[in-house]
């Protein structure tokens, strides 16, 4: 009898465990298909030879940012947004992720690193980068032209 308890405990376990996957997966499917839509879009544009990566940046208005190969040969950022406008950034000599999240966690004193997304922050390409540090939420968004802040959200 004790055997059976464990089966069944065992079993719910296992079933729980396949729920919360399968809606992870369903979660983030609306996400996949925004980001599929805009490469697709990007790519039939001419914009971009390839895709490299795809991010969603939310902002005042949501906006797929894809990064790849543009047609010079250059890393290229393309920014599609809900309407369906493309706005193109060159990301040669520009700030990389890299360096913003260097820049933003250099004051932090004990930073775990959420997310670095580019995207349009009032026109102007700058890098997202959002982190804890002590177990509080902070957001610092910092140029991708020069490497300067625009704006610190700290301690959420």
């Amino acid at each position: 009898m004790k055997w059976w308890f464990k089966f069944i405990g065992a079993f719910l376990v296992l079933l729980a465990l396949i729920g919360a996957v399968f809606s992870a997966f369903q979660a983030a499917e609306p996400f996949r298909a925004e980001e599929t839509a805009a490469e697709k879009a990007v790519l039939e544009a001419g914009l971009l030879e390839n895709v490299e990566e795809s991010m969603i940046y939310n902002g005042k208005n949501q906006t797929v940012t894809v990064i790849g190969t543009g047609p010079d040969g250059g890393k290229t950022a393309v920014f599609v947004s809900e309407e369906g406008e493309m706005t193109v950034f060159s990301l040669e000599g520009a700030i990389q992720a890299e360096q913003a999240a260097a820049t933003a966690l250099a004051e932090a004193e004990n930073p775990e690193l959420l997310h670095v997304r580019l995207g349009p922050g009032n026109g102007r390409p700058v890098w997202e980068v959002a982190f804890l540090d002590s177990g509080k939420l902070n957001y610092i968004y910092i140029s991708a032209e020069d490497g300067s802040w625009r704006e610190r959200i700290l301690n959420l």
